[in-house]
């Protein structure tokens, strides 16, 4: 059943003249069905939108308004219906999400579940309350607007007069509940991940780092793929860098109809991937001017005004706050000076620590931001440098073939290993949670790396070829930039004739730390097929090696049918999880 139309008591209107009719566009509340079981009601006088997500029998909401008045008459009006009120999630700490708790505590009682993220411990009770001041001055300007019109304007002593005199009573008294801050903070909290069980709904509550606030939070329902996101997709970034990555992992998820904390329904994601796009523009931008040595101030003059973002020049210095709180500096290895940044999370440490090494071709540090943002907003420092002979490191870099792959190869995980050295040795690293993170050729690095360095933790690789250098250019040769099925591409690839150059499965037979390897099914530019077939066989003699293949990922870990980014992270947190790694 879907919820009529929610009025205040104050607003006693009963007439369908054309100011009743004038009135209705700014009702406190107003009810759309997003798919079944699931609603929003939304408001078009102040405040965030509230989700109703229904169980059998009950009822989960996502925020609770910022009118205490309008929260307790939605309660209510669910209690009504048979379909009480079992929890309130709060995407965030702001006070238009969260002031009506306590009005919906009132009427459920003691059994009602306020669920956020950790932080909402500290940010509601402290925090929203000051919040509250801005309020009341807005709806002072909003009322004073109200009353020059209605006493400078030719009106009629109809209709239009009167709704006008009852919107200013109206919106009087709603500015009244906002000199009260009785406000509940959560009764649960969760750090990354909750799973909330409402009459046989299971509900997703998903932190995926810091953003708009401290302590986002995404309800996300897998029946019917919507996703309640408060105000992290707005444009109103706090923390960017982390933002960024925390967007990608939100579009690892399926994702089919978003309901934003202000705003309409969106069929898509259209709107994270724009954000995703502006906020990765703007870090880029400030990466490229903290090369060049500006300062702050004229980074920040050079970012245009772009729509759908607040304050994108306060969004360029926020970021370069969280870029400049890394080090750079050099190392050594082999004689050969390496150019490098260590990027830090927030805190005083010891933090793990996290190396990444680099994918073909020549690579530098500041292409491997949104990377360091992933580990960064998981606790770790993290170490990125200029492969040798690129960018600001001396040495030279030849490209990997099958002649010079094993001097090569080896000399690179040489210089991850001295990498892994300097990042041990600085005083806010633990040097014993330290690991290695690359994609594509790291694969053929990282098992070198583990192997010339035990004490290292652990290592990670995406997209890394499990098959010799010879056989991974042969399959490259007939699968990538070419429009030939992989079915086809397979019957042509012969794995026995290969053509040689440095082969990684000697190596991986030595690796005695935790690897997690991660595939793509669809990749064109390694054989996944062949690399499982050589991996399988050393995981079942006991090497220490997760596997896992997302069947229709590409090389970039992308669904090959939709381009949408794959659970990657969730992946590598799981595994983490598992093995007790990270912080």
């Amino acid at each position: 059943m879907r919820l009529p139309y929610i009025i205040m008591t104050l607003l006693v209107a009963s007439a369908v003249s054309a100011g009743a009719q004038e009135l209705r566009t700014w009702q406190p509340l107003r009810t759309e069905t997003i798919a079944p079981g699931i609603e929003m009601a939304q408001s078009s006088t102040a405040g965030a939108n509230v989700g109703i997500i229904r169980g059998d029998g009950a009822t989960v909401l996502v925020d609770s308004h910022i009118f205490p008045t309008v929260a307790e008459s939605l309660a209510r009006a669910l209690a009504r219906e048979g379909q009480p009120v079992q929890a309130v999630v709060n995407t965030h700490w702001h006070i238009d999400h969260v002031h009506g708790n306590a009005a919906v505590a009132r009427v459920v009682g003691p059994s009602l579940d306020i669920v956020a993220h950790q932080t909402a411990n500290r940010d509601i009770p402290d925090r929203a309350p000051i919040q509250l001041g801005f309020w009341p001055d807005f709806f002072g300007r909003d009322i004073s607007g109200l009353q020059d019109h209605l006493a400078g304007s030719d009106l009629s002593e109809g209709d239009r007069r009167s709704a006008l005199e009852m919107e200013i009573t109206a919106k009087e008294r709603l500015a009244t509940e906002l000199t009260h801050a009785d406000i509940a903070g959560p009764t649960r909290t969760f750090d990354d991940r909750y799973t909330l069980t409402a009459s046989g709904r299971t509900i997703e509550l998903y932190h995926f780092g810091r953003g708009h606030t401290e302590g986002d939070v995404v309800v996300f329902d897998p029946a019917t793929g919507v996703a309640f996101t408060g105000d992290f997709l707005v444009g109103a970034s706090r923390y960017p860098v982390e933002h960024a990555a925390a967007i990608e992992r939100f579009l690892a998820l399926p994702v089919r109809i978003i309901v934003p904390g202000h705003g309409d329904v969106e069929h898509g994601t259209a709107s994270a991937e724009r954000l995703l796009r502006h906020l990765r523009g703007i870090i880029t931008a400030v990466e490229e001017g903290i090369a060049a040595g500006s300062g702050p101030d004229d980074i920040a003059a050079g970012i245009p005004d772009t729509e759908g973002l607040f304050d994108p020049a306060g969004i360029a210095r926020r970021s370069y706050d969280a870029l400049t709180r890394f080090e750079t500096g050099t190392f050594v290895s082999h004689g050969v000076e390496l150019t490098y940044a260590l990027d830090l999370p927030a805190g005083d440490g010891p933090f793990p620590g996290m190396v990444l090494g680099h994918g073909s071709g020549h690579r530098v540090r500041t292409e491997q931001v949104q990377t360091a943002a992933q580990w960064v907003s998981r606790g770790f420092a993290v170490l990125r440098y200029d492969k040798r002979g690129v960018g600001d490191s001396h040495g030279h870099y030849a490209g990997i073939g099958v002649s010079n792959s094993d001097t090569m190869l080896a000399l690179l995980a040489d210089d991850m290993v001295a990498a892994a050295r300097l990042l041990a040795d600085h005083p806010l690293v633990d040097p014993a949670r330290l690991g290695f993170h690359g994609a594509s050729q790291a694969g053929w690095i990282i098992p070198q790396a583990l192997v010339k360095a035990p004490d290292i933790q652990f290592g990670v690789v995406l997209v890394g070829p499990a098959v010799s250098v010879g056989l991974e250019n042969a399959y490259s040769d007939l699968a990538e930039r070419s429009e030939t099925s992989l079915e086809e591409v397979y019957r042509r690839f012969d794995p026995a004739n290969d053509p040689g150059g440095f082969d990684p499965v000697p190596v991986l037979r030595d690796v005695r730390q935790p690897l997690l390897w991660i595939m793509g099914g669809d990749d064109r530019s390694l054989p996944t097929r062949t690399s499982v077939a050589n991996l399988e066989p050393l995981i079942a003699a006991g090497a220490p090696i997760a596997l896992e293949v997302f069947p229709t990922g590409t090389h970039g870990l992308r669904d090959s049918r939709t381009g949408a980014f794959l659970p990657v992270w969730d992946t590598v947190d799981r595994w983490l999880e598992a093995e007790g790694l990270g912080r």
